[in-house]
């Protein structure tokens, strides 16, 4: 099984705002076949681990977790970052109990 990873407040090439030193990430997760992930589901969200990376031009990581944020199918992290710039995003999602899988890679500016 396939999780679909979708941005809700970024997008390819829009500058994300820090603020306090942080990027606050938005996103959907749901089945490939279209079904949510929810609270208690089939797909409970509380199994699913979210791991988010922010990779900088100059090859630093900086990490975060996603998080269920009770919203069907929305996942939250924050990320604490140091620059400003070009950056490439990754966000990795399981489900511990099935092993459905999902990535989403992207670039991203950081403003």
């Amino acid at each position: 099984m396939i999780l679909c990873i979708q941005a809700l407040n970024f997008f390819k090439g829009q500058k994300i705002k820090r603020k306090n030193g942080i990027i606050e990430l938005r996103f959907q997760i749901t089945l490939s076949c279209g079904c949510p992930t929810c609270a208690g589901g089939r797909f409970d969200a509380s199994r699913f681990n979210v791991d988010v990376k922010i990779i900088s031009d100059d090859g630093k990581i900086y990490k975060g977790k996603g998080i269920f944020t009770g919203n069907v199918s929305e996942f939250l992290a924050h990320v604490p970052v140091e620059f400003s710039g070009d950056a490439n995003l990754e966000i990795y999602a399981v489900d511990k109990e099935t092993g459905a899988a999902g990535r989403l890679f992207m670039p991203i500016k950081i403003e």
